[in-house]
């Protein structure tokens, strides 16, 4: 949270290829914001030192994070972003 372009993030786990699940991180970046998952990922390694293990990929941007009914981040909903976008990738590739 500590990047100067972002407003607010979240995280789920989706399906990765190595350990069988990974992270997505969902970002909702301060308006006028041109923040990228390269200047992400330099910003994590240079200013805030973390290891090249932990940056972050896939990085979804949106507009504002979906809110359950109790205003808690939907993570549910955030779940199924992901997975219809893998979905549609898998059924791009069978064309």
């Amino acid at each position: 949270m500590s990047h100067p372009d972002m407003e607010n993030c979240a995280y789920v786990a989706m399906p990765g290829p190595l350990l069988g699940e990974k992270i997505c991180t969902f970002i909702v970046a301060e308006e006028n914001a041109k923040m990228i998952l390269e200047s992400m990922n330099n910003f994590l390694l240079n200013d805030q030192k973390i290891a090249k293990f932990k940056l972050l990929e896939p990085l979804e941007l949106l507009d504002a994070l979906p809110l359950a009914n109790v205003g808690k981040v939907n993570k549910k909903q955030l779940w199924e972003i992901i997975a219809g976008k893998i979905e549609q990738e898998r059924n791009y590739g069978k064309r």
